[in-house]
């Protein structure tokens, strides 16, 4: 299989390792091209995103890295552009990758991925207590993504589920959930969006399965969604965390290909 890996963190936001290690592990392991695709600025969480400071060291950083490795593995400059961020400078990434990772109610941000205490709390009192209210606010703000962010891809589709283990704050087979999901899904499909196929959570022990769900994967197989396979790594062990093994579950939820980045444009590669 090619290995193309575009959602990769390093020390300029919250991963553990610089872009050069990253970089040179990913070659190590065989990649063909490697991405970088820091979080962007996001002014009331500094601990998750990129320091606006720092932006303009980390594009200068990654083409440096690109020029170095010509020839050897393709080097993309990429960014994780959250729906509340501010808005990019156009034309200054290869690539972007829209994500949700905070919902709006009543004039408060509730991040959905930080602690399940933390969620549990944004679900009590922004909320009152429905927890599927939060999904179905989080799935319309999902859908708003390409306007938004001006992304190509879109991010971890069903975030919200990361501290669900046992369908500890909602049933996501729930009639409500079901229908904000695929309301959703569908609305970004019109975009022409590619959805990321993310094993970030498996990497973390957090999750048996990538995210979307395996039940999601097959609503976007019937719908001949194209999707990718991306590991969401912050740390160099975790490039292409379970690819092999991710595009076995893609092939038997319905997939025939999955899509790469080679040589400046998409490539449908088979199972």
């Amino acid at each position: 299989m090619i290995r193309c890996s575009l959602h990769n963190h390093t020390t300029y936001c919250d991963g553990q390792h610089t872009p050069k290690e990253m970089a040179a592990e990913a070659l190590r392991i065989g990649c063909t091209v490697f991405g970088l695709s820091e979080h962007s600025p996001t002014p009331f969480d500094p601990e998750g995103g990129m320091p606006p400071d720092k932006v303009e060291e980390y594009r200068r950083d990654v083409l440096i890295l690109k020029e170095s490795y010509r020839g050897r593995m393709e080097i993309l400059l990429g960014i994780e552009q959250d729906f509340f961020s501010e808005p990019l400078r156009r034309g200054a990434y290869d690539y972007i990758i829209g994500s949700v990772h905070y919902v709006r109610k009543s004039g408060q941000l509730c991040c959905v991925d930080l602690t399940a205490e933390e969620l549990e709390r944004s679900i009590r009192e922004n909320f009152g207590g429905d927890a599927l209210a939060l999904a179905e606010t989080y799935f319309e703000t999902m859908a708003q993504l390409p306007e938004v962010t001006g992304c190509g891809i879109v991010g971890h589709f069903d975030l919200l589920t990361k501290f669900n283990g046992e369908g500890r704050f909602f049933d996501t087979q729930d009639r409500r959930y079901r229908r904000a999901a695929l309301d959703a899904m569908d609305v970004l499909m019109g975009k022409d969006c590619l959805f990321e196929v993310n094993t970030g959570g498996m990497a973390k022990g957090i999750r048996k399965e990538p995210y979307p769900s395996r039940a999601l994967l097959r609503d976007l197989a019937r719908r001949r969604a194209r999707v990718l396979l991306s590991s969401d790594a912050h740390r160099k062990e975790d490039i292409c965390f379970a690819f092999e093994q991710t595009a076995q579950m893609l092939s038997a939820c319905g997939f025939r290909e999955y899509w790469v980045w080679q040589n400046g444009s998409w490539l449908s590669q088979g199972f």
